[in-house]
């Protein structure tokens, strides 16, 4: 569960109450809170396979978040980062769970 509201003092009070304003299944909050997936990709690692699989996961998983990639040079300590203009995907834990099979790193924002 997810709970919002306020911690504030009480009305003629000196005591301090939480009122709750909302409350939601997690379930829904990481689908409404998150705005993009950044894959962090090492140099070394990249392939014409991994790049035909990313794909097919990200066509597998269309949906409305940005996907952000990160190029990473550990050796001279160096990154590119990307943002993909046409290709939005639905960041949940199937698509990072299989970004994690093929040794990529996400970041959820």
């Amino acid at each position: 569960m997810y709970v919002e509201g306020e911690y504030k003092q009480r009305y003629n009070s000196d005591e301090m109450e939480f009122r709750v304003q909302n409350v939601r299944l997690l379930e829904t909050i990481g689908e409404e809170k998150t705005s993009s997936i950044t894959l962090r990709i090492p140099v070394e690692k990249i392939s014409a396979d991994l790049i035909e699989r990313i794909e097919k996961l990200c066509l597998a998983h269309k949906g409305k978040h940005t996907l952000r990639m990160e190029l990473i040079d550990y050796n001279n300590k160096e990154k590119m980062s990307f943002t993909s203009q046409v290709r939005k995907v639905n960041v949940g834990n199937e698509f990072i769970a299989a970004m994690e099979v093929l040794g990529v790193e996400c970041g959820v924002n």
